[in-house]
């Protein structure tokens, strides 16, 4: 049976009309130019709620993106030690670190041919699953049967 996987623009976010590169530049801001204004300017939307929902799912996919890659890198380490960091370093600091570790280790093993996926199509991989169901505030029960 085939199939097609289809991959978005780097630049879109899964189910959102939000760019992602605008996500990842209102998440790289220094903390001192990080206002509520500030972000919303950059995302094109109005409600800072909006801007706080995405900035925080963006942060939830960096963080498991950075795992993953960080997981990938301590299983092999004779292809090049594991970024070191501080409590201090950024999540999107962090997760470029270590997207260049695994790039640089996939140059060790010869991967040349078959280039690694850009950064940003991992955080939209990490975007589009779905977190687990949250429990519905309205319960239905099913009907019995006659």
């Amino acid at each position: 049976m085939q199939y097609t996987k289809r991959l978005l623009p780097e630049f879109l976010t899964p189910r959102s009309v939000i760019r992602l590169d605008h996500l990842r530049e209102a998440a790289a801001l220094p903390p001192e130019k990080c206002t509520p204004d500030r972000i919303c300017e950059i995302l094109g939307c109005i409600d800072p709620r909006t801007a706080r929902r995405l900035l925080s799912d963006l942060n939830d996919a960096i963080r498991r993106v950075s795992l993953e890659l960080a997981c990938r890198r301590s299983t092999t380490p004779e292809l090049g030690t594991l970024p070191t960091s501080t409590p201090d370093t950024s999540t999107l600091v962090r997760l470029s670190v270590l997207y260049q570790a695994e790039q640089d280790a996939q140059h060790r093993i010869g991967r040349e041919a078959v280039p690694l996926p850009s950064c940003a199509v991992f955080l939209q991989a990490a975007m589009r699953k779905r977190p687990e169901k949250k429990p519905s505030s309205c319960v239905s029960h099913p009907g019995c049967p006659p």
